[in-house]
């Protein structure tokens, strides 16, 4: 976990009068991180030893001049460099007496920074965004500076786990991975809102001082991020510190930081078989800030530990989980005893859509505008000779023992799966490794649902999660191309795929009334007659 120590004052300086700046212009590295050189905003560069606390050296312009940019090292020379009055570059040795009496070279164009850093020449940043290399500016110090968009980001990178903040007396360390808080100390005096680093020392004015505070901040990860080691981070002491975490009103902003946490838990459950916090994970994906390509072993580590209320979770809300994932979760579902899936805790609402459709009762007629279906069915078709619906669904519908081939939690899963996006190109490979036992089991339960969702079409508006007719058929489909060879030649599929054909033949039937029905819709709306009607009145049309 990240660490604010105890600290030590460097030196003193005389903040400037608006008390908007410290006074203090620069601190920059010299020849190691235990020299350090310190510009002043007026005339002055003083370098020193930090463990000593000390000055080793003192240089300052004339009076009239001023530093306009901090000192810096150049770590291949052993010299100094700075810029007085934006334009003049200064360049002198550790025992040079006088600042005035140093190499001077005067450019064309205001200097914003110069930069340096070990092992790289030095470089010239200019206001206009343009940048020299010192050597090749001071080769020609009056060639023509070009006036570019700024863009220094090439040229100077930090890359930080941790962030130092200022609240009003305070030097804080706040994690930006996990937005926690890792470290806190009070500082004496205003802060100015400076800072700089060096080998985990922290320069910061404050009051009238210049102190150091050595700092530690580790790789991050969530334990660190928690504020626990691995081995001294029990599951309770995690899902209090990630509840804490998830209480944040602005959740949603805090997206990436929800799928470093998610991937960091899953790590280490798939390394350590005595950690794993359903609780907490389940916690995460419902944020729905968490998909499959940000945390991709969170649905195998949930078959893994046989959490399928996690993976269940997962179906439901990752867009994105690949076809092969899919049908692992497919198979491992359809192999689970009906037993052990009766043991399993799963959403409320699937279980019970599936309660609704093995228990419902047949034989209850509901009533529509004054009319049951069966009168409606028989007097069209004493009008029009043909074959009643109610015949047509004795043989297709009703099927006499047609019975749910597993039970209401495992159909609740394999529902989860109906419902989840794919492709047909790259699922089918993947479903033709399904075993021709576990193939037949799902098409009779495809096939069982589908007839009973057919049969009652308020168990598709009733507000549980359930899957539609179409994906029912599409999942028809892809299993029977997927395994069409083999449940030919599988003698306990053969009624299966009789009473397939018989269904799809009334379908067709179905949809070829329908589309009658609707052409002599479309010829009336054509017709548009005016009639005076009263205020009661009934009619009758005879469709031919």
């Amino acid at each position: 976990m990240a660490a604010l120590y105890e600290g030590y004052t460097l030196c003193a300086f005389v903040p400037q009068q608006n008390l908007s700046n410290s006074g203090i212009q620069g601190v920059e590295i010299e020849r190691d991180s235990d020299h350090v050189l310190v510009t002043d905003s007026s005339r002055s560069v003083i370098l020193y030893k930090v463990s000593d606390q000390k000055p080793l050296g003192s240089w300052t312009v004339k009076q009239g001049q001023s530093l306009t940019c901090s000192a810096v090292f150049n770590f291949q020379t052993s010299e100094y460099v700075a810029v007085s009055d934006n334009k003049v570059i200064r360049i002198w040795k550790e025992d040079d007496p006088l600042l005035d009496k140093a190499f001077k070279a005067t450019v064309t164009s205001d200097i914003y920074r110069v930069l340096s850093i070990p092992s790289w020449e030095p470089v010239v940043l200019f206001q206009s965004g343009a940048v020299r290399l010192l050597d090749s500016l001071l080769s020609a110090p009056q060639q023509p500076i070009e006036d570019v968009k700024p863009d220094r980001g090439n040229f100077l990178f930090h890359c930080l786990s941790c962030l130092f903040l200022f609240f009003k007396d305070f030097l804080c360390i706040w994690n930006t991975n996990f937005q926690t808080l890792q470290a806190g100390k009070e500082m004496a005096g205003r802060i100015y809102g400076q800072l700089w680093s060096f080998s985990n020392k922290l320069l910061i004015p404050h009051g009238k001082t210049l102190s150091v505070i050595p700092f530690e901040c580790p790789k991050s990860s969530l334990a660190s991020a928690l504020g626990k080691l691995k081995q001294t981070a029990p599951v309770e002491e995690v899902q209090e510190e990630v509840e804490r975490f998830l209480s944040r009103s602005d959740i949603q902003g805090l997206q990436p930081s929800v799928g470093r946490i998610a991937s960091t838990l899953v790590s280490r459950s798939l390394d350590d078989p005595a950690f794993y916090s359903s609780h907490t994970l389940t916690q995460l994906l419902n944020t729905q800030c968490l998909c499959h390509s940000v945390c991709p072993d969170l649905v195998l580590l949930a078959l893994e530990r046989k959490d399928y209320f996690l993976c269940q979770l997962c179906l439901q809300f990752f867009p994105d989980i690949p076809e092969a994932v899919t049908c692992v979760c497919l198979k491992a579902f359809i192999s689970i005893p009906d037993v052990d899936a009766e043991k399993a805790s799963l959403e409320p609402g699937s279980v019970s859509f599936m309660e609704t459709v093995i228990l419902k009762e047949r034989g209850v007629v509901s009533l529509q505008n004054g009319f049951s279906p069966t009168s409606v069915e028989d007097f069209s078709d004493g009008m029009s000779g043909s074959k009643s619906r109610t015949e047509v669904d004795e043989t297709t519908f009703n099927q006499p023992g047609l019975k749910c081939p597993v039970g209401s939690h495992k159909a609740a899963l394999l529902n989860e799966i109906l419902q989840t996006a794919y492709s047909d190109t790259f699922l089918l490979p993947h479903l033709k490794d399904l075993s021709s036992q576990h193939a037949i089991l799902f098409l009779q339960y495809l096939h069982f649902l589908y007839v009973k969702c057919s049969q009652d079409h308020l168990l598709q508006v009733h507000g549980f999660r359930s899957p539609s007719l179409s994906q029912i058929m599409d999942w028809v489909c892809l299993l029977l191309d997927a395994h069409f060879t083999v449940l030919v030649m599988t003698p306990e599929a053969k009624g299966l795929l009789l009473s397939l054909h018989r269904f799809v033949k009334s379908q067709v039937k179905l949809v070829s009334e329908l589309g009658k029905i609707e052409g002599s819709l479309q010829e009336l709306d054509k017709m548009k007659t005016k009639r005076d009607i009263g205020q009661y009145s009934i009619e009758v049309i005879e469709l031919l």
